[in-house]
């Protein structure tokens, strides 16, 4: 039972001094073998997307009808019996391959794992494949000769055993399972399960023609070989359909996912406006509040004092007797206010709007002034100690480093207050590459991690009420900014904290020995 096309007609093609014989059954062949080939690697190509890999199954069935065609040229040739009867076990073998192919590529396109019946079935369909390449199995050594004289036709075929006619009629229903499983797609409205339609039955109804035919019950042509050639051109039209759809879908989600990125943008630039705008608000909040509170007690110290006085005033009374410590209180409050604002001022150097003019100076003499100053705030158990080499200079203003350094003293000196067996402040100070640095060290309980975040924050202190005004390291941070330095927490543990002030170096470097080793 043969599955290859008849010859048609025959065409004399004249070529120099020879004729070469082409007829229409082997061009529809090679034909076909060239479209099985070609969508075989296509569909290898496509399997590689994720979306694609049902693909890999389809190239089998490609490939597997296309070599069928090419091995039924021999059937409408003059080739000798030995080749025209292992072209026919090759062609059934193929058949047999592309059969169960068409299993695993239904199951695919419909998003499953085969089923153990279609496994068996499978299975089943390799091995009569493989069993058509045995001589004497499944074909015979019987070359048929038919006419079909109605078109003039002659084929030779090598007949087929009562078991491989069988096999044959396994291969037809094994193409109708997937038919059937595609028609009902096609019934729920399934794209492209229609063109998988068209070509199944054409295919199907073509191996039956071709078994009659080959049986003599018919006088027709083969057809198996347009029969692949249809479904190849069916699957293929909806693969190129379904992958311009493809493209035109990822177009259209491309341009919607251009525009909803250019509105998030939007969004977001307006959000961060927005949000910088609360920031600035919420600063000028924490500002005021702070400036409030700070200066609310002392104000309130001179207005009360005011309104005593103004009492003794509008009575007609003489100013009472503790009318001078009113006026002490005032002048102490106003003070307190005066430098409240001052250091106000000062804080603004922090943004880098105001510079210092710089000289060269020794640091050494600074140190001293700041050290003097800072001794009367000492309690009689600290110690304080300083390491400076005498021909240390910096480039700054010698006068603001003074005030940062009285701050930092102080700072420490209270940070050592009440913490039994300590009570040692040491200032040192030394030429690191091209800057000058200066550490302020403590053996106090050192700092905690919730005031390392906020250290330099205006406003933030530790120290009880109207002890401190959280002024002190954000002012002395915008005096050394103000002079090209910087001051930093060096290091803090509960054995100590190290602060460490920065100016740039004037003059050489000097040869320092025995000094504490400074973060260079």
């Amino acid at each position: 039972m043969p599955n290859s096309y008849p010859t048609l007609t025959r065409w004399n093609v004249p070529s120099c001094n020879t004729v070469t014989a082409v007829n229409l059954p082997q061009a529809i062949s090679v034909t076909s073998w060239t479209a099985g080939v070609l969508t075989a690697i296509l569909c290898l190509g496509i399997a590689r997307a994720p979306a694609w890999r049902e693909m890999r199954w389809f190239a089998l069935v490609s490939v597997a009808a296309g070599n069928l065609t090419l091995c039924n040229v021999a059937v409408v040739s003059d080739a000798p019996e030995v080749v025209l009867r292992w072209a026919f076990h090759v062609g059934m073998a193929c058949g047999g391959l592309h059969t169960m192919a068409w299993l695993p590529y239904m199951a695919a396109v419909e998003g499953r794992a085969l089923r153990r019946w279609e496994k068996v079935l499978c299975a089943a369909l390799v091995t009569t494949a493989l069993l058509f390449l045995a001589p004497g199995v499944l074909v015979s050594e019987t070359i048929s000769r038919r006419e079909v004289t109605w078109l003039g036709l002659t084929y030779r075929d090598a007949m087929p055993t009562t078991a491989g006619a069988v096999v044959f009629g396994l291969y037809c229903l094994g193409l109708c399972i997937p038919l059937f499983r595609f028609a009902e797609r096609w019934r729920r409205g399934v794209p492209a399960a229609g063109a998988h339609v068209l070509g199944l039955s054409f295919l199907v109804f073509a191996a039956v023609s071709d078994s009659l035919a080959a049986s003599g019950a018919i006088a027709m042509p083969y057809l198996l070989d347009t029969g692949f050639l249809v479904v190849v051109a069916a699957a293929g039209g909806t693969m190129i359909s379904r992958f311009v759809n493809t493209a035109r879908g990822l177009e259209a989600l491309s341009e919607d996912l251009e525009r909803t990125v250019a509105e998030r943008t939007g969004e977001l630039a307006r959000a961060r406006e927005a949000l910088l705008q609360a920031e600035k608000l919420a600063t000028i909040g924490r500002l005021s509040a702070g400036v409030a509170h700070e200066i609310n007690n002392p104000a309130a110290v001179v207005a009360a004092n005011m309104a005593y006085l103004q009492e003794h005033l509008n009575a007609g009374e003489p100013f009472p007797d503790d009318t001078a410590e009113c006026i002490k209180e005032s002048l102490s409050a106003m003070q307190r206010i005066n430098r409240i604002v001052r250091q106000l001022l000062d804080a603004g150097r922090t943004a880098g709007t105001r510079r210092t003019t710089l000289r060269a100076f020794r640091v050494t003499s600074s140190v001293e002034a700041a050290v003097g100053l800072a001794r009367t705030t000492l309690a009689g158990s600290t110690t304080l100690t300083t390491t400076i080499p005498e021909d240390l200079h910096a480039l700054g203003d010698p006068e603001l480093l003074e005030q940062v350094l009285v701050n930092l003293v102080v700072n420490a000196a209270q940070a050592v207050q009440g913490v039994p067996g300590r009570g040692r402040i040491q200032v040192s100070a030394e030429r690191c590459q091209e800057r000058v640095v200066i550490l302020v060290r403590d053996d106090g309980p050192g700092i905690s991690a919730e005031t390392m975040e906020r250290l330099f924050e205006p406003f933030f202190t530790t120290k009880p009420q109207g002890s401190g005004t959280g002024l002190g390291l954000a002012v002395s941070l915008g005096l050394m900014r103000s002079q090209h330095g910087n001051l930093s927490v060096a290091s803090t543990s509960p054995q100590g904290t190290v602060m460490q002030v920065e100016l740039p170096s004037a003059g050489k470097p000097p040869v320092v020995t025995g000094l504490p080793s400074a973060a260079c």
